[in-house]
């Protein structure tokens, strides 16, 4: 069996040949068809208190180095670089893709989706909305009329292939609102990343000049209608700068709001 760095025997694993972040993040965004048999075991699991580096070229031997769980708080002491994760904490990463991939499997079951056919509707949402990049704070997380018009014409396109599931009907333009939105647009998009929706929209801080509330039921076309409104009404003509608004399900990370309301 392979040695530790304390010269620990540690179980003989086989890792596949896309790793292990690799792993847990293709679960995260509904891909089980090109995976590993479940009776492939991972080089990588979190809760084994051991995390390792992505896997050599080959794919066909474990990783060669593993960091042992620090001195204190029992953390890993080295780094691991995973997709879709803001920070470089090895351990937690991990955990947060393989949080994701459990998710992945509870939205594909309130969808009625297969999970190729909602590996299919994500790999759709994040070729139109691709992840951009962290902004730290969800004050600074606003989002312009022109993102919000962006999002209501990918809505227009798609939300024919929405279902509401309470009302027992498909969802039209017309009236597709941010509970419908929200299941089938959010959720699934920023889940891998988890990730607010706004942080597929743009890199940096969009800092809101405006707060909206709202009611999550009324269209989305008609919110956003009142947003160009007040646009055209309040907003002087030297204003070069587009305005951002603060609207809660495009700003907070809806995997993690414990984390985000405070």
């Amino acid at each position: 069996a392979p040695l530790s760095a304390s010269g620990r025997a540690l179980p003989s694993l086989v890792s596949p040949p896309i790793g292990a972040a690799g792993y847990w993040r293709a679960l995260a965004m509904g891909n089980r068809t090109s995976l590993p048999s479940s009776s492939t075991r991972l080089a990588c699991i979190p809760c084994a208190g051991m995390v390792v580096a992505e896997p050599s070229a080959s794919g066909d031997r474990p990783c060669s180095t593993l960091d042992e769980p620090g001195a204190s708080g029992g953390r890993p002491g080295g780094t691991l670089d995973v997709p879709g994760a803001s920070d470089s904490s090895p351990c937690g990463a991990l955990e947060t893709l393989a949080q994701a991939a459990q998710r992945a499997e509870k939205m594909a079951t309130k969808l009625h989706m297969s999970g190729t056919g909602f590996s299919e509707h994500v790999r759709k949402l994040t070729a139109h909305f691709p992840f951009q990049g962290k902004i730290q704070f969800t004050k600074n997380r606003g989002i312009t009329l022109a993102q919000l018009k962006r999002i209501e014409a990918f809505v227009r396109d798609d939300c024919h292939n929405w279902f509401d599931f309470h009302k027992n009907v498909p969802v039209s333009a017309e009236m597709a609102n941010l509970y419908h939105v929200n299941t089938w647009l959010i959720m699934p998009s920023t889940n891998a990343d988890n990730c607010a929706f706004v942080e597929l929209l743009f890199a940096a801080d969009q800092v809101p000049k405006w707060f909206c509330s709202h009611w999550w039921g009324e269209p989305i076309s008609a919110f956003i209608l009142c947003v160009e409104e007040h646009n055209r009404l309040r907003r002087q003509s030297a204003d070069v700068t587009e305005w951002a608004y603060w609207v809660c399900a495009y700003a907070n990370r809806q995997h993690s709001l414990d984390e985000e309301l405070v």
